[in-house]
């Protein structure tokens, strides 16, 4: 017996113009719904971008922040987070590297006014509360649950290594490629 559908959402779930079929999809989220099957929606993107995609998401359970934060009728039912030592550590050091960051909270996701508009673009596509701060000093009272930057591949195996052996392994990079 089926008792949960999980799915991505960008290039699984919605289509190249991130889009999907809204129609069909109402009737089997009630078809879903009357068979008792749960609609989970995992992705790296933030809460709020992915409630947006649907008209009725009060029955989806979204797994988002990859994994970060775990959202049941609106509630964040569990959330992994840094401590603010770690959140200090990693932003002293991407700021040392000179990589820009976006700080995923549970309430919004933060970056530096000033960032390449190449890495603004990339910040608003996946955050749907966005905010923009002068400082990394004035990163607000917020629950970290991850960091998201963009990397170029030639750099990227050399800059794992600094954060992994920067962070002492207590902050494991992960990546798409």
């Amino acid at each position: 017996m089926i008792t949960a559908i999980a799915t991505d959402m960008d290039g699984t779930f919605l289509d190249e113009k991130s889009t999907y079929d809204k129609k069909y999809f109402s009737t089997l989220q009630q078809k879903m719904k009357a068979k008792g099957i749960r609609f989970i929606v995992a992705s790296g993107n933030q809460y709020f971008r992915l409630k947006s995609y649907f008209a009725d998401p009060k029955d989806i359970i979204f797994i988002s922040e990859n994994g970060g934060i775990i959202t049941i009728n609106d509630e964040m039912e569990m959330v992994a987070s840094f401590d603010t030592q770690e959140v200090s550590q990693v932003l002293e050091l991407l700021e040392e590297l000179k990589i820009p960051v976006v700080v995923c909270g549970a309430k919004r996701a933060y970056t530096l006014e000033g960032v390449s508009e190449e890495f603004e673009t990339f910040a608003h596509t996946y955050y749907e509360k966005l905010e923009l701060l002068s400082s990394s000093d004035k990163l607000p009272e917020d629950t970290v649950v991850k960091f998201a930057t963009i990397i170029p591949a030639e750099e990227l195996t050399p800059v794992k290594a600094t954060l992994n052996r920067w962070l002492k392994q207590a902050i494991n990079t992960e990546t798409d490629e």
